[in-house]
């Protein structure tokens, strides 16, 4: 799985986050993994986890490239418990 960066960009504007670390925490995953990610390096299915538990189904789809991954088949890996993935 892969971030858009149009998206995330979009997503950083209309929350008006000014850097990394403010982003980083809006998401709940690590500083590190965003600049990778920019890069164009996959993230694991962990790190989307905390990002799904962080921004809501709706925005995880807009900003993140499940690559063939269904959500379906994505929440299916994890313990559905009130809205958030275990």
């Amino acid at each position: 799985m892969k971030i858009r960066i149009k998206a995330l960009n979009k997503f950083v504007k209309r929350r008006r986050i000014r850097n990394y670390i403010e982003l980083a925490y809006e998401l709940g995953v690590d500083e590190n993994l965003l600049r990778l990610a920019e890069y164009g390096q996959r993230i694991g299915y962990d790190a989307v986890k905390e990002i799904y538990n962080h921004i809501g189904e709706r925005e995880t789809l807009k900003i993140i490239n499940f690559e063939g991954e269904t959500m379906r088949g994505f929440k299916s890996k994890y313990q559905y418990i009130r809205g958030q993935l275990y």
